[in-house]
């Protein structure tokens, strides 16, 4: 029997390339065969479901991830290094997402400093709502790099 997270849907580039079977664990000796004890099994893969990545994995602007805690993270390691997490498409993708973040991060303060003159202002509500709008789409959970913004809009 698999451990849960392994069976974790990830993108087929990340999935077939580079995942494929590998599930490291902190303690391999703690592997369990028989499936019947696998709540002892301690993956080194993040779980984006139940846990925060950026507390092993850090995004930084330019598109790369690094590894949060200093250097310190061995599951952030292992995850970025087994996935591949920065090959230059990914790298890329994610810098394009950051730039539509931080264009509409920009349009909502404008819109917040116009409407601190003229809280009527249609246009400012307007750019204010929208904007706000497509940054709780970026930060769903459903969009791909949502970790990502979700770090930046706390």
């Amino acid at each position: 029997m698999l451990n849960a997270i392994n069976l974790l849907l990830s993108c087929n580039e990340c999935n077939r390339s580079y995942k494929k079977n590998h599930f490291g664990l902190v303690d391999e000796r703690q592997r369990d065969i028989a499936g019947k004890r696998i709540d002892n099994e301690h993956p080194l893969l993040i779980n984006p479901t139940t846990e925060d990545p950026g507390l092993h994995i850090r995004f930084r602007r330019h598109g790369a991830v690094e590894i949060a805690c200093c250097g310190t993270s061995e599951r952030g390691r292992y995850t970025i290094n087994i996935l591949q997490l920065n090959r230059d498409l990914l790298k890329w993708k994610r810098r394009k997402v950051w730039e539509i973040f931080s264009s509409l991060a920009h349009s909502l303060k404008i819109a917040e400093t116009f409407l601190l003159k003229d809280p009527t202002d249609k246009i400012a509500l307007e750019l204010r709502v929208e904007s706000l709008k497509m940054i709780r789409k970026l930060s769903s959970e459903r969009e791909q790099y949502s970790a990502m913004i979700n770090r930046q809009i706390r």
